[in-house]
């Protein structure tokens, strides 16, 4: 008996000094890991906030980081999902389904509800509470990411197959508890395309484009699978699809990747190509559309922006290799070194860099101006511009925080003095100034485009075939 009791206080002591010294590593990594006040204010910079997502101690590391307009998503190897505010980072909810090295997709989300496939199923949960609502069975080996709109989750397979689930559909055979164990009986339809479909499908309007390995493109009306566009490229594109408006962006390459490398802007309602270039590497990334600029990342080339209606060259900054965000006044990159890359919005060139080496999971967003990152362990941080209190909206103008208007108090109406009457300015020529080569004595304005670069661009191997 008395041996017994022994055991057991040596058991408990040592579960108390195992959660004692993974709490203290926990925190001493924390302390050691997120940039100080200091080290940001040198940049410009300040922290948000930072959050802790649920990892697991043994192995687990953060695989997606994903944000909508209230959470930041945190999905590890292990099945582990995290789901942190956006203006606070205090962790809301956490979910574990799945096993290690399962394929998982990023999270997307509508009003109420979160949308990811982990392995073979689709899983749906409650968007706010992180309940599961749905897990379904998926017909094949999905190797897409998905779309979710107002009525159907869109996906493809490895076999070229491409689904449009039902969502009213689905959630009505959820409450009833009649799910079938397979997704069939939830299928609006489906569409064989000629290879396996990789990246995420798109929705320009009432259409949904996605893209097969073997260089196909496919326009289907998103309600019966109508077909109104077919673009058969010449070589198979290499990076997920963009889009601004009805514009749609397009990276292709050849095999060999020794060939044909060029980048195309489509008018996906008539199917005409308003610019292409060819470029000296391939794009491999997803090209970042924010307003009217165009961020693409060729291979060890840096990162380029154009306009995103001609293709016209702005800059290019050699040392970035990853678009992250855009402030007011900076373009944030990533460089091949892990450091945060600081650019001027105007020249591209370099103004800093900050060694962020340890938060390698790192969102690009194109929605807002603020910079999400997050380390394996699943330490997340909100970094932002100083003094940038509410968010920038790039998508969603309608967003954008309201500044108030205060009227005087009474009485004091008389004490306001009218601004002077001013002659509206002449207007300003082409030639009047140059945000390229500003005077020493003026400080560009970061909000104003850029200056178009001249002939010389084409040197470093990107020529317009218009």
């Amino acid at each position: 008996m008395l041996l017994r009791t022994i055991l057991t206080i040596c058991c408990l002591s040592s579960i108390f000094l195992v959660d004692t010294a993974s709490a203290q590593l926990r925190y001493s990594l924390k302390k050691n890991t997120l940039p100080t006040k200091d080290l940001l204010s040198r940049f410009a910079l300040e922290r948000g906030w930072w959050g802790q997502a649920v990892v697991d101690p043994d192995g687990d590391e953060v695989l997606h980081l994903t944000v909508d307009d209230a959470f930041v998503f945190v999905q590890t190897h292990a099945g582990n999902t995290s789901a942190l505010d956006i203006q606070t980072g205090k962790r809301i909810w956490s979910y574990k389904f799945g096993f290690v090295n399962d394929h998982s997709s990023p999270i997307v989300t509508d009003e109420d509800t979160v949308y990811f496939i982990s392995g073979v199923h689709l899983v749906a949960l409650n968007r706010f509470t992180g309940d599961e609502k749905w897990m379904l069975r998926l017909p094949g080996a999905i190797s897409s990411q998905i779309l979710v709109d107002e009525d159907q989750i869109y996906f493809g397979d490895i076999t070229g197959m491409f689904y449009a689930i039902d969502k009213k559909r689905t959630n009505e055979f959820a409450r009833k508890g009649e799910l079938p164990r397979s997704s069939f009986d939830t299928i609006n339809w489906r569409y064989r395309s000629a290879d396996m479909v990789r990246f995420a499908p798109k929705r320009i309007e009432e259409e949904i484009i996605f893209v097969s390995d073997d260089g196909t493109m496919y326009g289907l009306a998103r309600t019966d699978k109508k077909q109104f566009m077919h673009f058969e490229g010449d070589s198979p594109v290499v990076a997920p699809l963009s889009n601004r408006g009805r514009q749609l962006y397009l990276s292709v390459a050849d095999p060999s990747f020794r060939q044909d490398k060029r980048i195309f802007c489509l008018d996906e309602f008539t199917g005409q190509t308003l610019w292409q270039r060819v470029l000296t590497q391939p794009v491999l990334q997803r090209m970042i559309v924010i307003n009217d600029n165009l961020f693409v990342a060729p291979v060890r080339e840096g990162l380029m922006m154009l306009h995103a209606d001609t293709g016209q060259q702005f800059w290019k900054n050699k040392e970035a290799v990853r678009f992250l965000s855009m402030t007011e006044s900076f373009v944030l990159a990533s460089d091949s070194l892990n450091n945060i890359v600081l650019i001027d919005r105007n020249t591209g060139s370099t103004l800093g860099r900050l060694p962020l080496r340890s938060f390698t999971v790192r969102y690009q967003n194109e929605y807002t101006d603020r910079l999400y990152v997050s380390t394996k362990e699943g330490i997340v941080a909100e970094i932002r511009e100083e003094g940038a209190e509410f968010p920038v909206f790039y998508r969603e103008n309608k967003q954008q925080p309201i500044d108030p208007e205060m009227a005087p108090n009474p009485g004091e109406e008389s004490l306001v003095e009218p601004e002077p009457a001013t002659e509206p300015a002449a207007p300003m020529n082409d030639d009047s100034f140059d945000l390229l080569g500003p005077d020493e004595n003026t400080k560009p304005d970061p909000k104003k485009k850029p200056a178009e670069k001249k002939e010389e661009d084409d040197d470093d191997g990107f020529f317009n075939f218009q």
